[in-house]
């Protein structure tokens, strides 16, 4: 079990890496873009690119931010709770969160896989396969 720890650990480091990268092209990708309007020379690619950065710093990101308990959460109702009622509460919040996951997980696999069979791609100059 703490091998398979180990490795969840590494995978989160290395999307916390690649998020921060992310982040970083994402506002190099902004700045240029907005430069080049300024300069009557719009870019037609980085909108899009734009957009695929931040979901994956988003995503990417997530692992770690949640390893280190620094995702934003509100409390208040928790706070009030005893310690037998906030443990059933957590439970309940875990328990909900995994089946929320677990079905975007499966609809996601069902778009994907429709999309992939169809061979659907993006209307744009990139033409990203969907």
């Amino acid at each position: 079990m703490k091998s398979l720890l180990a490795i969840l650990d590494r995978i989160s480091d290395f999307g916390e890496l690649v998020a921060t990268l992310a982040t970083w092209l994402l506002a190099f990708t902004v700045t240029y873009d907005v430069t080049l309007r300024a300069l009557g020379l719009p870019t037609l690619w980085a909108a899009e690119v734009s957009i695929y950065l931040m979901i994956a710093a988003a995503f990417l990101g997530a692992g770690a931010t949640q390893a280190k308990g620094a995702h934003f959460r509100v409390t208040f109702l928790r706070d009030h709770l005893s310690a037998g009622a906030r443990t059933v509460f957590d439970l309940v919040s875990a328990g909900s969160s995994l089946l929320f996951a677990v079905l975007l997980t499966i609809g996601s696999w069902k778009l994907v896989s429709f999309s992939w069979m169809l061979d659907f791609q993006t209307s744009t100059l990139l033409q990203v396969p969907l």
